[in-house]
């Protein structure tokens, strides 16, 4: 039987922003558009958190225009952690 995750949000960083000014063509339509997207985690072993990041590129014409990265830590409870953990059978 599984057992919910318990955890709470510790912390919430915006870790990168930038807004790219460059011209725009009058010509510029929303399929010129595009959104790409990387969302890579880590972990925290020592102080039981897990880190998931999301790093966002709105790009136009593939040259990028505005870029969000933020990362949101949470902090896992005791006994949701030993949950996250295989015992070996060897």
């Amino acid at each position: 039987m599984s057992q919910p995750l318990q955890f709470s949000l510790a912390k919430i960083e915006t870790t990168q922003f930038a807004v790219i000014e460059r011209p725009f063509s009058k010509e510029a339509t929303l399929e010129n558009v595009a959104l790409t997207i990387t969302l890579p985690f880590g972990v925290n072993i020592a102080d039981k958190i897990i880190v998931s990041f999301g790093h966002f590129s709105f790009e136009l014409d593939r040259n990028p225009f505005l870029i969000i990265e933020v990362r949101c830590y949470m902090q896992i409870g005791e006994d949701s952690w030993q949950l996250l953990f295989v015992k070996d059978q060897g």
